[in-house]
């Protein structure tokens, strides 16, 4: 191994740590604040100092420590990109990646921990997937492609939302729990403007398949444990919607 690639996967994982850092930073505030600002506890809500928040991962406070998630992410990341040195996507070096990188794991979080799509971060997707999209695929495809993602995850948003309607309806109380939010719409239609047309149909197939399989096994672990609340164990669907999505990048 020369010298120029121990030096680039050096890079790559200092890249990929501060890439974790940002995405487990941009999850904790996003979903409170709906702005930039700054990490606070959950537990006391009292503000995280630099140091608490990045390196001994515990309040000050109330000793409440980090979640799992963030050593997870870190990992994650710094995997990604150093894999990214030896496995090149689309002909593009690894550093290109990072912003979408961050972009992606930020929804991928959000969504699992919270169930949300934030409209904040899918209107910044809707901009940076485009732009990847267009270097990619070419300007066209890009568009047809965030179209396509648009149409077939509205579609099936009204299909979700008609048939809550009727179980709704038969049950006599309102369902409150939806097939598909419209968040799942926004994500959809920025991966379909990062894969482009017809890229974004195998994105989604695979996307919803994956979501089918791990609906069937998580619905067979509740009914074992007497967990299930029929309508009361939503799945997010936006992370599966993006692990089908790089499986489409690592193909192309």
């Amino acid at each position: 191994m020369n010298i120029n690639r121990i030096l680039a996967i050096f890079l790559s994982g200092l890249g990929g740590v501060l890439a974790g850092l940002l995405i487990n930073t941009l999850s904790d505030v996003l979903p409170v604040t709906r702005r930039l600002s700054q990490p606070t506890c959950p537990e006391c809500h009292e503000a995280f100092t630099l140091k608490d928040y990045l390196l001994t991962w515990r309040c000050a406070d109330c000793g409440r420590r980090h979640p799992p998630r963030h050593a997870v992410v870190l990992v994650l990341s710094v995997a990604g990109c150093v894999a990214l040195v030896f496995f090149p996507l689309a002909g593009l070096p690894w550093p290109a990646w990072i912003p979408l990188l961050i972009f992606l794991g930020v929804i991928f979080v959000i969504d699992l921990e919270h169930r949300l799509v934030l409209i904040e971060t899918s209107l910044v997707g809707l901009v940076v997937c485009f732009v990847y999209g267009w270097i990619l695929q070419g300007f066209l495809p890009a568009l047809l492609g965030g179209l396509g993602g648009l149409g077939i995850m509205l579609g099936f948003f009204l299909l979700g939302a008609l048939f809550s309607r009727i179980v709704g309806l038969l049950r006599g109380r309102k369902v409150g729990e939806v097939a598909f939010g419209f968040g799942d719409v926004f994500a959809g239609t920025f991966l379909g403007l990062l894969l482009g047309w017809p890229l974004i149909i195998g994105a989604i197939t695979l996307g919803l398949l994956g979501f089918a399989a791990f609906s069937l096994v998580y619905l067979g672990v509740l009914l074992a444990t007497k967990h299930y609340e029929a309508f009361g164990n939503a799945l997010p669907l936006a992370p599966f919607l993006i692990l089908g999505a790089v499986v489409m990048l690592v193909l192309i």
